[in-house]
């Protein structure tokens, strides 16, 4: 039976690491127990077979049929026409425990229309390539792999975002959860741009230890014509708390049950929209070990 180049976040074959990566694994290990967006992979298999990473003309003759079926679906399933999504690399060994690659490959946010789908996941393809990636694999002891999967996801048009760690990545107290968070997505967060609200969080009984309330200047924002946008945070906004205690705690919990499921340390991105908490990412923290 010829397996699909298409797989979809849920479903058994997704949650093979070597054929989507750790990261579009994890979320689909994950996907019938948290709320994750609706998303579909590229898998590597797709990518091995093409002999030339430059021609771009044949990679997207490759791609615009399946990919055009699989965003038709991703319409059905979100009622929604043309809906933006997330479109992030997802690479063999990326996120692991030895290496996470963080911020290496490509991520492009707020993408809509098959064919800048498509053009955004060529992009995050070729991320593989590139010499900050390479640099980045020398400097780890890495194998130069270049086996690659793609992942894209219905758009979140997070009110606040979070970064979660499932110990303090700053002393490595191992019984100690940190939130950092921000309003609008979790750009602003993972890319330096604001210091973000702090949250300490004692992981045996979910009490909250300490809160750090930063003076917040800056969020990024979903707009539909211009994709992903760094605004000012209002003067009523920018000292305010990002997180109530319940969602403190509801975030404190759910990193808990993931380092639980993993066995291992974790760090997990959310976002949080009309209150409901969504699973972006989770992955071994691989700093401190």
């Amino acid at each position: 039976m010829k397996q699909s180049s298409i797989l979809w976040l849920g479903e058994q074959l997704c949650n093979d690491v070597l054929q989507v990566g750790a990261k579009a694994a994890n979320l689909s290990q994950m996907f019938n127990n948290y709320r994750i967006p609706l998303g579909f992979s590229v898998t590597s298999s797709f990518f091995k077979k093409i002999e030339n990473p430059s021609n771009i003309d044949i990679i997207s003759d490759k791609l615009t049929a399946m990919v055009a079926e699989a965003y038709r679906q991703l319409e059905k399933k979100c009622h929604l026409k043309t809906p933006s999504v997330a479109v992030r690399s997802s690479a063999i060994d990326e996120d692991n425990i030895d290496a996470s690659f963080a911020g290496q490959f490509k991520t492009l946010l707020n993408i809509s229309g098959c064919e800048n789908v498509v053009q955004a996941i060529i992009d995050c393809y070729q991320s593989a390539f590139s010499e900050r990636v390479l640099t980045y694999r020398s400097q780890n002891q890495l194998t130069c792999s270049t086996a690659m999967s793609v992942l894209v996801q219905q758009m979140v048009p997070a009110d606040m975002s979070s970064v979660v760690f499932s110990k303090n990545p700053i002393n490595n107290n191992v019984n100690e959860i940190v939130i950092n968070a921000n309003w609008g997505l979790g750009e602003s967060i993972v890319n330096g741009k604001v210091t973000p609200d702090t949250y300490i969080v004692n992981k045996h009984d979910l009490q909250v230890k300490e809160k750090i309330i930063a003076k917040k200047s800056i969020m990024s924002i979903h707009c539909p014509q211009e994709g992903i946008k760094d605004v000012e945070i209002p003067k009523v906004m920018y000292d305010t708390p990002v997180m109530t205690d319940q969602q403190i705690i509801e975030n404190s919990d759910l990193v808990k049950q993931l380092e639980n499921k993993f066995q291992v340390n974790v760090d997990i991105e959310c976002a949080w929209k009309d209150e409901n908490l969504y699973l972006l990412q989770c992955r071994p923290i691989t700093t401190g070990n």
